[in-house]
């Protein structure tokens, strides 16, 4: 992909878009080099979802999505007593002496 000048782009928007819209990518120069690319608005929600796939592969899992995975994955291994006597005592740093505390596997192991 050959770029074009910031000036041309400018003064021939309309062409350049054109060119997009059939299919073609389009490389923007500022005193010889690249510094943008012009795509199609599919090519960019194509990128946007694979963008968001890896932000949701990166997020840091909550104990509590942790500790529902861990137990789906061993479900065959594990009884909920089982769980509940290896995770029992655990609660979240900054809950101190709640209800909450108690039922924090509440509905996480059930299928």
């Amino acid at each position: 992909m050959n770029a074009i000048p910031i000036v041309e782009a400018k003064n021939r928007l309309p062409f350049y878009l054109r060119k997009v819209e059939d299919g073609e990518n389009v490389a923007i120069s500022r005193h010889n080099r690249e510094i943008a690319v012009i795509i199609s608005k599919a090519e960019y929600d194509e990128f946007e979802d694979f963008l968001e796939e890896k932000r949701k592969k990166r997020r840091k899992k909550t104990f509590v999505e942790r500790a529902a995975e861990f137990r789906k994955r061993n479900a065959d291994i594990f009884t909920n007593e089982d769980v509940e006597r290896i995770f029992g005592e655990v609660r979240e740093s900054g809950i101190q002496g709640t209800e909450w505390e108690n039922s924090i596997f509440d509905g996480i192991f059930e299928d």
